[in-house]
């Protein structure tokens, strides 16, 4: 019996890698950048989103959304956004702007639709539809 377990282990460890090189989980180590991932934000973009649109043009859609809190708790945010002067999108200059631009519309829309003590019946108008699918 001796010579036959040794005989097997010499026959395994002629054929067997070391334990030293045996890899339980195989290598999947890959760039975070194929993830849109750095080590540094994770899935965040590599710059912070702007915080205000640059150009005063805009200030009427900062305004608002800057107490859009305030507006939805006395009820008074449809009546601005009725209210508001369709703008062009043409002073929206670069990718931050145009990202920070539809945010606000964004969560314009979505608070017009939901911040009143009933759902809003949406019927676009020229104001939501152009600058939502612009």
């Amino acid at each position: 019996m001796y010579y036959f377990v040794h005989h097997c282990l010499s026959l395994f460890s002629k054929f067997a890698e070391p334990l030293s090189t045996v890899t339980m989980i195989p290598d999947t180590t890959r760039s975070l950048s194929e993830f849109a991932m750095s080590a540094d934000r994770g899935f965040l973009p590599p710059k912070s989103p702007l915080t205000v649109l640059p150009d005063p043009y805009y200030a009427s859609w900062e305004a608002i959304i800057s107490e859009l809190s305030t507006s939805l708790e006395e009820g008074r945010f449809r009546e601005q956004i009725d209210t508001l002067p369709v703008l062009s999108a043409s002073k929206l200059y670069s990718e931050p702007e145009w990202q920070r631009a539809y945010a606000i519309l964004a969560f314009f829309t979505h608070s017009y639709i939901w911040g009143g003590e009933t759902p809003s019946e949406v019927s676009l108008n020229p104001f939501k539809r152009i600058h939502l699918l612009c």
